[in-house]
């Protein structure tokens, strides 16, 4: 795909509870590991990936976009 572009061709999330036994990042990876599957996907597919959630005071995760670094 050329670099003007762009196309949204899967979306995942995880289960809402109040309290998950899961980290935010271990999260953050299992909801891209379904978005990868929602389109029959790899990562090697991927050229960029853009993430959002609620703001900080809602969610309770603050600088989030540090664990796509992983």
């Amino acid at each position: 795909m050329g670099r003007d572009r762009v196309a949204v061709v899967g979306a995942g999330m995880t289960k809402f509870v109040r309290r998950a036994q899961e980290t935010a990042k271990e999260l953050a990876w299992k909801a891209a590991s379904k978005a990868l599957e929602s389109c029959e996907l790899t990562l090697d597919d991927i050229d960029a990936v853009i993430v959002d959630t609620a703001p900080e005071a809602f969610d309770g995760v603050h600088m989030n976009s540090e664990y796509l670094s992983d």
